[in-house]
């Protein structure tokens, strides 16, 4: 691709296809969609999704719970980073000419009232981002002092090395620094004095030159992606930093490695913030060609986007002139025949109820329990358990009740093919889960191995080997 617009459409539609629906991932769907459509509007090409995106509104909306806000799953408790990121959808579609009927008075009255009490920096700022956005009557100096009391920079330091000679060093961008780039981003934003010194003091670069701030971490809402948004909001808003932020959004781009980014939270984030300083400038930036030699052959590419495949045995060489950049994305698949067990972060067990050969033979007709052992090796947070279905198999009348679920368990979706148990919070220790099934059809079927990941962050994540399940009749 030539085109960061054609990179971003992508993005949007792999957003779109994304198969699992909590209220972040509804409102991330939203978000792409609205993208998508000013996209399209800007090229002037029609958008023919406005009844999915009322279909999400609708989802949203009776996701609404009776204080006003969200929680990761409907009938979960409230989770702020969660409640703002519906909102801003919502309120993101009302901008763009939508219905919305979602109670904002109720929304507002709830985290005016919250943030009195929140005495943590994280969720107090995300109420407060939010609460401006909506006009709330607050006191927003207040709020700004007692949150720069819990942002304290790490200080620089001498260091003296064996010669005798000492030098001055500021320790890496920690926590702290963090939250104190996303305090600066609402102090700018709440009209408050907001220096920029501190934004150039912990500026990194990867080794391609691109900036970013602040520390890698495996969690949703707060890691080094998140900071360096805050950071191009901050510049964006200021004006003047059109060759920063380019670099920025390199950075995002180069973040792009494994096809797509993270997850859906840091992708509708990613793709909303960018999008408007793409529109307008990258629309007309193509490279004079690209040369592809593969298999003995040559390619000369001047149309973009350019896709072809190429024989795996044979060597792959491209090469570009020109000054503009080209998104070169290379892949293969295949289909794993035998995957071999992955317990590094998760180790993952699955058998039938008083069966543990690994051809488990059940019969027709009879109810049986699949079960599941999880051993979750560090603390982690927003788990997702796979959990294949052998086909001849069919959930039991009475599925699983709840209170067979542990005190663990967020909430399950029950797919033909699999069911999807989420957990938010699972600390270091044993799980076990229970589907309870019904054979239908005799026969000799694969049960394909069941996986558990961190939702946000699935290249972490641990599974089974295969197994054979035989129905007799």
């Amino acid at each position: 691709r030539a085109d960061v617009l054609d990179i971003l459409l992508d993005e949007i539609g792999h957003l779109r296809r994304y198969e699992y629906l909590c209220n972040e991932q509804t409102a991330s769907k939203l978000k792409a969609y609205l993208l998508e459509k000013r996209i399209r509007t800007y090229l002037g090409k029609p958008f023919d999704y406005d009844e999915d995106v009322n279909k999400l509104i609708r989802k949203l909306t009776t996701a609404q719970k009776k204080e006003g806000a969200w929680g990761w799953w409907q009938d979960t408790p409230v989770a702020v980073w969660v409640s703002v990121h519906v909102a801003e959808a919502l309120l993101q579609a009302e901008e763009m000419g939508y219905a919305t009927v979602f109670d904002k008075r109720k929304f507002t009255d709830y985290f005016v009232f919250q943030v009195e009490r929140e005495t943590g920096f994280d969720d107090k700022l995300r109420m407060l981002k939010i609460l401006k956005k909506l006009g709330a009557n607050v006191d927003f100096a207040r709020h700004i002092r007692q949150l720069d009391s819990l942002t304290i920079p790490p200080k620089p330091v001498v260091v003296k090395n064996k010669l005798g000679y000492t030098k001055t060093i500021t320790p890496p961008p920690s926590g702290e620094v963090g939250r104190g780039l996303l305090l600066l981003e609402f102090k700018q934003m709440a009209g408050f004095d907001a220096p920029l010194d501190t934004i150039w003091k912990y500026q990194q670069t990867t080794l391609f030159g691109n900036r970013y701030w602040g520390e890698t971490s495996y969690h949703p809402y707060q890691n080094e992606v998140q900071t360096t948004l805050a950071v191009y909001r901050i510049l964006q808003a200021k004006g003047g930093y059109a060759r920063e932020l380019a670099s920025i959004r390199n950075y995002f781009l180069e973040r792009r490695q494994p096809g797509y980014w993270r997850n859906t939270y840091e992708s509708a984030r990613i793709l909303e913030t960018i999008l408007p300083d793409v529109l307008g400038k990258e629309k007309t930036l193509r490279p004079a060609q690209l040369t592809v030699q593969t298999g003995g052959e040559t390619k000369t590419v001047k149309q973009f986007p350019f896709t072809m495949e190429a024989n795996p045995n044979s060597s792959l060489e491209i090469s570009k002139t020109g000054s503009l950049p080209v998104y070169v994305t290379a892949y293969q698949r295949f289909q794993n025949t035998n995957p071999a067990t992955v317990d590094k972060d998760f180790a993952v067990k699955t058998t039938f109820k008083g069966q543990n050969a690994t051809q488990q033979k059940l019969k027709a007709g009879e109810t049986v329990t699949l079960r599941v052992d999880l051993e979750v090796k560090k603390d982690a947070d927003y788990m997702l358990v796979e959990v294949p279905i052998p086909a001849g198999c069919s959930y039991a009348d009475d599925a699983t009740p709840a209170w067979m679920r542990g005190g663990y368990e967020t909430y399950r979706e029950q797919f033909r093919h699999k069911t999807a148990i989420y957990c938010t919070k699972l600390a270091k220790g044993n799980y076990a889960f229970e589907i309870n099934l019904v054979p239908r059809f005799a026969g000799t079927y694969t049960l394909n191995p069941a996986k558990a990941e961190l939702m946000y962050f699935p290249t972490f994540f641990g599974r089974n080997g295969m197994k054979m399940v035989r129905i007799k009749p």
